[in-house]
């Protein structure tokens, strides 16, 4: 398996700063959290690319 890892600016659904959540990685707030944690990139790919469904994580 391979892992995908993506980078981007902040995202509309992240919290601005630290707040409750379920989740503690996304109870940080955006500026401050370097902690990975899931994307849907992994499955977007795999619909792209169908030779790779199943074998990266991310």
């Amino acid at each position: 398996k391979g892992t995908m890892t993506t980078t981007h600016s902040y995202t509309g659904d992240q919290r601005l700063l630290d707040a409750s959540h379920r989740d503690l990685r996304r109870a940080r707030a955006a500026a401050l959290n370097i902690v990975p944690t899931t994307t849907g990139a992994a499955k977007a790919v795999s619909l792209v690319l169908p030779s790779l469904k199943g074998k990266l994580n991310g």
